[in-house]
């Protein structure tokens, strides 16, 4: 199979990186030599004139690189295509108009000039590729096998042994290529939100957790969140000490505290959707205002999310939210776990799952990454993983939109236009010596920024793994319930209160909202206000219970409630309808009640 990649051919990436090279197949321009006759040739050079040995060297060293394999016209022409698809070079002259430059030089591959006023500029500058010294095939190997292997990571060794070059080069090639995955990633993430919007727009899940999500998913994509660990610390890491921390993921990236407890492994969270993108992020820790802000942004509020029971903090954020519990227990004493403890209702977490089987199998080349690294090579997998969904024509420069759907799954994914992310302003070569060391500045720029030892030792102390009510919030609200507002910041800001109270008073509050949405949703479909013993019934709550909660909301005025007119009158249990009057639920505790003052006087005296 032939691939035009002249100026006016219109080839697509797909094209392009679906094409598979017969290697077993010897090229046109290698000559094979045997070793025999390099020997005799050689012998009979250096008899006729020793000083004939140097070229005799170096034309061994040049059927070494024509036995390659490497078509190195082929290569150049698709790092070319690269830098015109994702850095198009425009001329400067006003009379040209911001003509993109398009006319080569035969011999000088990386100089492009205006084919009006044949102003020329370099083809590298603004690029990842500024300031290359190796020839422009190098690269291209670089990029076609990065796709072409995937799920199989292309490591520097073999960068090194391929192209024949030192390993250091290698690695800075390698490093360039990350480089161009961490500017392109963010047009992914942007095209993945707009998709799911446009899916799941106005989507909603029965607020009951024990009903099955299945009828109402059909086919449409699931969209899991998790985290894992890479490289963990053992025990003969630490010198046959015990690990950082007694439990958690992060007990298997930090070392002992009395080695410095410094940060050896990765903990990365990722986000991905059922046959489709995914992407994966390096984090210090699994608390809620670290992995919040990732979730906001990669992920728009009305998709159905799944994850395990390690995101309590969600309930409010993400009315779709599901989780499974993994160390749900079984009802018979002989056995332990219990059979649905990672499947229940349909509700699971196996999309993620199999995507960090999928990751640590192909991080494993790598036998090891410094976690400062671990930014970039975790942007290069994401980047390609979802390439392999999209593609990479939807994110050129020159393309204006592009049509994408679920293979398999769903049609109705709609479309978006290519974002349009300005190129990165890479130092000109004409600057100061601070442009020479450009390269490892971008690279030092999306490094992984490790936490420091205090630092670390504040969060843990922090139990965040709840939403306080917002300044702007509070002063929405009328005078009693601002107060009940700040006094749920009071408590939760309080560092002395006893583990049990914030268990309990999380269990209330996490209750209250799938309460107040079940509400809305039994409103919304069957237009009626729904009563105390449907709710009751629904979520198999004891009244008592039930009433905690409802009271509350009464004396505040969030709720109003109606009599029943087709209750009996021997009917004496407590019974009547809920009618909404706010559109949204503030954070309010339900079992830590204020203190009365005449109490208070007692114990004084």
């Amino acid at each position: 199979m032939e691939i035009d990649l002249s100026k006016n051919s219109e080839n697509s990436w797909t094209e392009i990186l679906s094409l598979r090279l017969n290697v077993n197949k010897p090229a046109k321009y290698l000559t094979l030599v045997t070793e025999e006759s390099r020997v005799e040739e050689g012998k009979k050079n250096t008899e006729r004139n020793p000083k004939n040995l140097r070229k005799h060297l170096s034309s061994i060293r040049l059927y070494r690189k024509l036995q390659s394999g490497i078509d190195t016209d082929f290569y150049e022409k698709i790092t070319k295509k690269f830098l015109d698809d994702f850095y198009p070079k425009k001329c400067i002259n006003p009379a040209c108009e911001e003509r993109i430059l398009d006319k080569e030089i035969s011999t000088r591959p990386d100089i492009i000039r205006c084919s009006k006023c044949h102003r020329q500029q370099s083809r590298l500058s603004y690029t990842p590729l500024m300031g290359l010294k190796l020839p422009l095939y190098m690269f291209g190997v670089v990029f076609h096998e990065s796709f072409l292997q995937f799920p199989k990571v292309l490591t520097a060794t073999e960068i090194s042994k391929r192209l024949g070059i030192e390993y250091k080069s290698a690695l800075t090639l390698k490093r360039r290529f990350q480089l161009f995955c961490s500017d392109q990633l963010p047009k992914y993430k942007v095209l993945t939100y707009q998709a799911l919007e446009e899916e799941y727009k106005g989507f909603k899940l029965d607020p009951n957790i024990e009903t099955d999500v299945a009828p109402k998913m059909g086919l449409k994509p699931y969209v899991s969140a998790d985290s894992c660990v890479l490289y963990s610390t053992s025990q003969r890491a630490n010198k046959g000490r015990s690990r950082y921390r007694h439990g958690g993921l992060t007990s298997s990236i930090y070392m002992n505290k009395s080695l410095g407890g410094r940060q050896i492994g990765t903990l990365v969270h990722g986000i991905c959707v059922q046959n489709g993108p995914a992407f994966f992020e390096s984090v210090s820790d699994t608390k809620a205002n670290t992995i919040g802000p990732l979730l906001v942004e990669q992920i728009p509020y009305s998709v159905p999310l799944f994850t395990d029971q390690g995101y309590p903090y969600l309930y409010n954020l993400y009315k779709n939210h599901r989780s499974v519990n993994h160390s749900s227990k079984s009802k018979e004493s002989r056995s332990g776990f219990a059979r649905n403890r990672f499947q229940k209702h349909n509700v699971h977490s196996q999309t993620i799952e199999g995507n960090f089987r999928l990751l640590k199998s192909s991080f494993s080349s790598y036998c090891y990454i410094k976690p400062e690294y671990s930014k970039l090579y975790l942007d290069e997998f994401s980047f390609i993983k979802t390439a392999k969904f999209f593609g990479l024509d939807c994110i050129t420069e020159r393309c204006f939109g592009s049509h994408f759907f679920w293979v398999r799954r769903s049609t109705g994914a709609g479309s978006a236009t290519v974002v349009r992310i300005g190129q990165e302003k890479y130092p000109h070569r004409r600057s100061t010596k601070e442009t020479k060391k450009w390269l490892f500045q971008a690279i030092k720029n999306r490094k992984y920024q490790e936490l420091e030892n205090e630092e670390r030792l504040r969060r843990d102390k922090e139990q965040n793994k709840y939403v306080l009510n917002s300044a702007e919030a509070i002063s929405r609200r009328r005078k009693t319930l601002a107060g009940e507002m700040k006094r749920f910041n009071d408590f939760w800001s309080d560092n002395q209160k006893s583990k049990h109270k914030r268990k309990r008073e999380l269990k209330y509050e996490n209750l209250s909202f799938k309460i107040w949405n079940s509400i809305q949703y039994y409103k919304e479909t069957s237009g009626e206000h729904p009563s105390v013993q449907y709710i009751a019934d629904r979520f198999k709550l004891d009244k008592r219970t039930l009433m905690i909660i409802l009271r509350k909301w009464l004396k505040y005025g969030l709720i109003q409630k109606r009599k029943l007119f087709n209750k009996e009158s021997h009917d004496r249990r407590v019974d009547f309808s809920i009618v909404q009057r706010s559109d949204s639920l503030p954070h309010l505790l339900y079992t830590q009640f204020p203190r009365i003052k005449n109490q208070l006087q007692k114990e004084v005296r």
